[in-house]
């Protein structure tokens, strides 16, 4: 699955944000991307599960430093800084990565498994695996695995990995589903399709 969570450690706690730009992240903390600033101040770091299983626990994922200088202090106390990464992201997963019940989001990036139902509105993205199930609004997105199923809405969009099929989508107005397992896009029958090459 190559890396799914990406944050910065500071000296005293974890920035786990919805995104993962270590550049946004950094700007948002209010950190010169410098020499000065990697050898002193943070750590760009990156979470990946193994066997691309997200249901393991956090501690048991593997964890990437993203970046060649690294301050004294990580080094110092590696272990406790460890500690640290692993209970942020773990505090970020209990809310990103939902394995039963409804929801509904507007806003954020969600993983769904089992039987796990979503609605998403405005700019929210989830990734779907197993029998979860999503609907779409607004401009929400939406990845669907395996036996995943989606109804589409408004300016939604899907993409189908996997041996996902198109049959477990609904597409209205002005949705659009990208299929990669036949090559192919869905689109509500509103619209006129060109092909360019």
């Amino acid at each position: 699955m190559g890396s799914l969570k990406s944050g910065i450690l500071l000296r005293d706690r974890a920035y786990v944000p919805d995104h993962d730009s270590h550049d946004q992240m950094l700007k948002e903390l209010g950190i010169q991307d410098d020499y000065l600033g990697a050898s002193e101040k943070f750590v760009r770091f990156e979470l990946s599960t193994r066997d691309d299983n997200l249901l393991t626990d956090v501690s048991t994922w593997t964890m990437k430093v993203d970046q060649d200088i690294i301050p004294a202090w990580f080094d110092a106390d590696r272990e406790k800084y460890d500690g640290i990464i692993v209970d942020a992201v773990r505090e970020w997963a209990e809310k990103h990565i939902i394995k039963e019940g409804k929801h509904e989001k507007s806003e954020g990036i969600y993983y769904l498994f089992n039987d796990a139902e979503i609605t998403l509105r405005g700019n929210a993205q989830a990734t779907l695996r197993g029998n979860a199930r999503a609907t779409l609004l607004g401009n929400a997105q939406a990845e669907l695995w395996g036996n995943a199923q989606a109804t589409l809405w408004d300016n939604a969009q899907a993409m189908l990995m996997g041996n996902a099929i198109i049959g477990n989508c609904k597409i209205f107005e002005n949705a659009i589903v990208i299929s990669h397992k036949d090559s192919k896009v869905y689109v509500s029958k509103n619209w006129d399709m060109e092909v360019i090459s």
